[in-house]
């Protein structure tokens, strides 16, 4: 559902409504009414020896192992084989705001990686590295900029759903019906012509 701990913990709900505080463990917290409590007292589940404000998304990527780059920049970001989310509250939102209605090709995507992103970098990268273009696929980022996403739609001659952001909010990222996703604010331009190969992009460093 989100995160807690200044990013270094995740918030998972139950099938059965129960809210979850996850890390190493999972902590079943008494509701919205427990998450406060439990930030008001530090959760058991994140005891550090000395303050970070480092996001948990880079915690997470250096204690995975294995596989591309591009697939644990995925995982960090809270993506598994087989992730399936709700994207009625997108739809239903973008519709009545802007008139957006999402095509197949989006609701795919978003099914699979809404909600999925890179934080912005706040700390020094080990060995000079450099680091992934943060992005953000949350749709809603441009539930009040209609107008902007309809006019790079039309520069581009096609029809555009929006995913989300990149470039710390710089650049709006939407998707045609085919499945071909464009980057662009001011102008507009083809990132990758699939969803796959679009997913491969975001997640390469720079």
């Amino acid at each position: 559902m989100g995160t807690a701990d200044e990013g270094a913990s995740l918030l998972g709900l139950g099938e059965d409504g129960a809210l979850y505080l996850i890390r190493d463990g999972a902590e079943q917290l008494s509701g919205l009414g427990g998450l406060v409590q439990a930030q008001r007292t530090q959760s058991d589940l994140w005891t550090p020896t000395e303050a970070t404000h480092e996001n948990g998304f880079w915690q997470r990527l250096r204690g995975l192992q294995g596989g591309s780059d591009k697939d644990r920049v995925l995982r960090a970001g809270g993506w598994f084989p087989g992730r399936s989310v709700p994207t009625g509250t997108w739809e239903a939102a973008l519709m009545q705001t802007g008139g957006f209605e999402m095509h197949g090709a989006a609701r795919r995507f978003l099914a699979e990686f809404g909600g999925l992103g890179v934080p912005r970098v706040a700390h020094s990268e080990p060995s000079g590295s450099a680091p992934w273009m943060e992005f953000s696929l949350d749709p809603l980022l441009a539930i009040w900029d209609a107008e902007v996403i309809d006019a790079l739609a039309e520069r581009a001659g096609v029809g555009l759903y929006p995913l989300g952001m990149r470039d710390q909010g710089n650049q709006y990222l939407a998707m045609a019906d085919d499945g071909a996703v464009y980057a662009g604010m001011d102008d507009i331009w083809l990132l990758a012509p699939t969803p796959e190969e679009a997913r491969a992009r975001l997640t390469t460093r720079l």
